[in-house]
């Protein structure tokens, strides 16, 4: 099978670019925007790039619509709003429509979707992408672990770390599940529409520090603050105001839904069960023992 991943330079892109390279597949990546970081990636791991100019758009008079051709899936491993990335998606897609019908695989956290479609008053609205004309699966997994590893360093450091969602329950779900539900819906080369992917259970994020407590012999404690204190906190970490706006808001999203419910999907495509945080944050005790980022 030949493969484009779209944003392979993301912690998801990396999995799945060595999951689809062990499954034996042609994978090729694309960056919806080109920086010193992904071509580093490209570098490091050897996967063929798909030419890139300027501001990112494609090189149609160059290489890029030959090795967008006879593409078997898409899979685009970042989640993205409107905008100008947004666009060069669709152009993406288009060209290699040109030439075939790709399966085109989404994957966007369930909550920066109802994110969307609450600011546009449309809770039925399309998914990230709309594309009738080719097959298309959204993985929709509930909020990403992620978010521990960036607590990382402040973890390591202080014992404990801040945000305004303690009333929150979300089911968090390991990212290599993530990864495993994208390579299970390359394979079956279909599309599957919207896709709810969940943890095995809701956790708060006392439960998540209680986890870690016992996990690294030291308590950890989370502490609730308002989104107000939690904005000039990540502003004062050095997050843009975009980022840190972004990220008070999906606390929000947290605190003031109803936990999502559960599903089966992991166990459906994948033939297991999810696994649970308790065993993520095992696997990555370091990274909270030392502050370090792991992939």
């Amino acid at each position: 099978m030949r493969v484009l991943i779209v944003e392979a330079e993301g912690w998801i892109g990396r999995a799945a670019v060595r999951q689809l390279q062990l499954e034996g597949m042609d994978v090729l990546v694309f960056g919806l925007s080109p920086n010193t970081a992904s071509r580093l990636f490209l570098d490091r791991t050897g996967v063929r790039p798909i030419q890139v100019i300027g501001d990112g758009q494609l090189d149609v008079a160059g290489d890029a619509p030959g090795q967008l051709a006879r593409l078997d899936a898409i899979l685009v491993a970042a989640d993205r709003g409107p905008g100008k990335a947004q666009d060069r998606l669709t152009r993406l897609i288009a060209v290699a429509s040109q030439n075939g019908r790709p399966h085109l695989i989404q994957i966007a956290t369930a909550d920066a979707v109802r994110r969307r479609h609450a600011a546009t008053r449309d809770s039925e609205g399309p998914g990230p992408l709309d594309v009738p004309a080719i097959p298309t699966t959204t993985l929709l997994p509930t909020l990403l672990d992620s978010t521990m590893l960036e607590h990382a360093a402040e973890i390591a450091t202080t014992g404990q770390w801040r945000g305004s969602a303690a009333r929150g329950a979300p089911a968090f779900i390991d990212p290599r599940d993530v990864v495993a539900c994208a390579r299970a819906v390359v394979m079956k080369g279909r599309g599957l529409g919207r896709v709810q992917l969940t943890g095995p259970r809701h956790l708060s994020y006392a439960e998540v520090a209680g986890a870690l407590s016992t996990i690294l012999h030291r308590e950890i404690t989370y502490e609730a603050v308002s989104p107000e204190d939690q904005l000039a906190d990540l502003l004062a970490r050095g997050l843009s105001h975009a980022q840190a706006a972004d990220w008070v808001s999906r606390d929000a999203m947290t605190e003031s839904q109803s936990p999502a419910p559960l599903t089966d999907s992991v166990l459906a495509l994948t033939g297991r069960a999810p696994g649970s945080l308790a065993a993520y944050l095992e696997d990555h005790r370091c990274a909270f023992a030392d502050g370090g980022m792991l992939e």
